[in-house]
């Protein structure tokens, strides 16, 4: 996450007026004043701070966010009567609450005429274009598509286990947007932070941006019925603490936490807020998730329908089965279970700190089916419990490394060899199993643009392809 650093600069450019006389005039807000400061100013409440009714202040955010969705030169805002203080409050405020304009610079021009902003000049990165933008957006639809039907809390798991084992802790410490995230897969925390905040609010979940100076980072706050709790995918991507195979494993620990949990985890400060500046420290003050069923997982949950599979590191035999919303689990005794991972060039394993072998297989889900991985041999897992063996290491990947990990793709199905399944993996291999069963839908004609009056009614249309398709449209502010 990028330091913080407030300027008491920001204050006189604020109070820049028009020169007497004029009619009008135009001024730049300098790009080079930290994101962070708008962000803390715009928490002000702008109806009560600039005396902004809600329906002008509705009416604004969405001009200003299609505008922006739309690279517009110029946004038109003179029809609002707004102040440079209400215009600039307005405009982060936006930036702050849409991960998705990672291609809108902080700096931007407005010009008013006597005391009322006209119009608003954004400051696009040149690093992008829009081909970036729409491939922002249908890696984040493909994402939500695959979201299963299930709790609120469920959902919330497949998004942050599909961030974590889609999204590497970049090393250079350059990466934080949400696009980092998605589209490139590695960010720093801030990126993380940023990508589940955007894949939540594309799913109707609710969730916040949470950040530290004192530590100097950056997680998610979700909200659950009428309840918070804290998600710090960043230190559930065991990449980023000790080295592990990024592709494979995943942490639960700082999975839906309370925020005795979350200190414990090792967020040490008091200083947590929003991104609009609020403090939201105290929070989280349910324990329902402390101890639940998956904070002992270190290896992703997969799902097919609302059927969820997963390993135990504490089991060498089986997997577990459980429906969705269900109180307990099913183990299934595994075909070329029991074999032991050896440290590699050793006659020793690896066991927990009571001596007990440890388990590194993984299940991933592929063509309607689970794929588990022993040390040397990939196994088909039907939803109906039926096992059947898909696959054997050759000799020659034998001498590269041992089986550490499956990952299903559209390609097909993944498998990583590694001589430590603490390490990135030495080399991959694909089985030719088909991702998708049926096509994926494909949308041909998307809606167009249109200005209407308050009040009056619109028609939006869009045509897609592909096979049992239904629509759900989303209404944003």
């Amino acid at each position: 996450m990028k330091k913080r650093w407030f300027a008491l600069a920001l204050a006189l450019i604020l109070v820049l007026s028009v020169m007497p006389g004029a009619a009008s005039a135009a001024e730049v807000i300098d790009a080079s004043v930290p994101p962070e400061t708008y962000a803390r100013l715009s928490a002000l409440p702008i109806a009560e701070t600039y005396d902004v009714s809600a329906a002008t202040r509705k009416a604004v955010t969405a001009a200003i966010v299609a505008g922006l969705q739309n690279w517009k030169a110029e946004i038109d805002v003179s029809a609002y009567g707004l102040t440079k203080e209400e215009g600039y409050s307005l405009y982060y405020e936006v930036l702050d609450a849409h991960y998705e304009l990672f291609y809108v610079k902080q700096g931007y021009g407005i010009s008013w005429s006597g005391d009322v902003v006209t119009t608003i000049r954004p400051v696009y990165d040149t690093a992008f274009t829009k081909s970036d933008t729409a491939a922002f957006n249908s890696v984040s639809d493909s994402i939500v598509a695959g979201i299963p039907k299930g709790t609120d809390a469920e959902k919330l798991l497949y998004l942050h286990d599909y961030l974590i084992t889609h999204c590497d802790y970049d090393q250079t410490y350059s990466k934080t947007s949400a696009y980092n995230a998605l589209v490139e897969g590695s960010a720093v925390c801030e990126g993380y932070a940023k990508a589940l905040k955007h894949l939540c609010d594309l799913s109707g979940l609710t969730c916040e941006y949470v950040s530290s100076e004192a530590i100097d980072h950056a997680w998610n706050m979700v909200k659950l019925g009428d309840m918070y709790y804290y998600i710090d995918c960043t230190w559930d991507d065991p990449l980023y603490g000790s080295g592990h195979m990024p592709e494979c494993n995943c942490s639960h620990k700082n999975f839906l936490m309370s925020k005795e949990a979350c200190i414990e985890a090792g967020h040490v400060s008091s200083d947590w807020v929003n991104g609009k500046g609020e403090s939201v420290y105290s929070y989280a003050t349910s324990q329902k998730y402390d101890a639940y069923w998956w904070k002992d997982l270190n290896r992703p949950v997969q799902w097919i329908g609302d059927l969820l599979c997963y390993a135990r590191s504490t089991d060498l035999s089986h997997v577990f089965f459980r429906s969705s919303g269900a109180a307990s689990e099913t183990p299934v005794e595994l075909q070329g279970g029991g074999e032991v991972w050896h440290v590699w060039g050793s006659g020793s394993y690896y066991t927990d700190n009571s001596g007990n072998p440890l388990s590194f297989t993984t299940v991933a889900a592929q063509g309607g089916a689970f794929y588990y991985s022993t040390p040397t041999q990939i196994w088909k897992l039907t939803t109906g419990g039926e096992i059947t063996l898909a696959y054997t290491l050759s000799s020659d990947e034998q001498s590269k490394g041992y089986l550490c990990g499956v990952q299903g793709s559209e390609e097909g199905l993944i498998y990583y060899l590694g001589q430590d399944p603490y390490q990135p993996s030495v080399a991959t291999g694909k089985l030719d199993i088909p991702g998708e069963t049926t096509a994926k839908p494909v949308i041909t004609t998307q809606p167009a643009d249109q200005s209407v009056a308050v009040g009056q009614t619109v028609t939006f249309k869009v045509a897609a392809t592909g096979t049992g398709i239904t629509y759900q449209w989303q209404f944003s502010t």
